[in-house]
């Protein structure tokens, strides 16, 4: 990949530090930090992006910018000490970003906490209802009498 690919696959890609790896990179790097799934990764030029962040919009802005240029290709990833297939990377692009799966979560908890809240309320409404009819009542009849 050229210096100014790389820029433009970086400039897609916010908050991500890119690394290159040497082709003749010994093979008892990746088996030294106890991950040998990873040489097949290491197997021709290879750039490595560093995510500090959440990784599901870098994995789809990385998926997006090798489709378009088709000079970069995912070969797979690692995240939270697991290795990721260039499939598996792909679909966790697919993921919504962190925020809207939050509000998601917070929604599910949410709506049941509040549909309990409506049945609690609910012989308090009646109890309500029920004197506000009978005031009335009693009005009416004073304004009769």
């Amino acid at each position: 990949m050229t210096v100014s690919r790389t820029r433009v696959a970086g400039g897609l890609v916010a908050a991500v530090a890119f690394g290159a790896v040497r082709a003749q990179q010994p093979p008892f790097v990746p088996k030294q930090a106890d991950r040998p799934s990873l040489i097949e990764f290491l197997e021709g030029p290879t750039a490595i992006a560093f995510i500090a962040d959440d990784p599901a919009p870098v994995a789809k802005k990385l998926t997006e910018a090798a489709r378009s240029t088709r000079i970069l290709a995912v070969k797979g990833g690692v995240m939270n000490g697991h290795t990721l297939t260039a499939d598996e990377v792909r679909q966790l692009g697919e993921l919504p970003p962190r925020e809207v799966l939050l509000s998601q979560v917070v929604g599910a908890i949410a709506g049941p906490a509040q549909n309990t809240v409506g049945v609690l309320a609910a012989p308090l409404r009646d109890i309500v209802a029920v004197l506000d009819a009978y005031i009335a009542q009693k009005q009416a009849a004073e304004n009769a009498a």
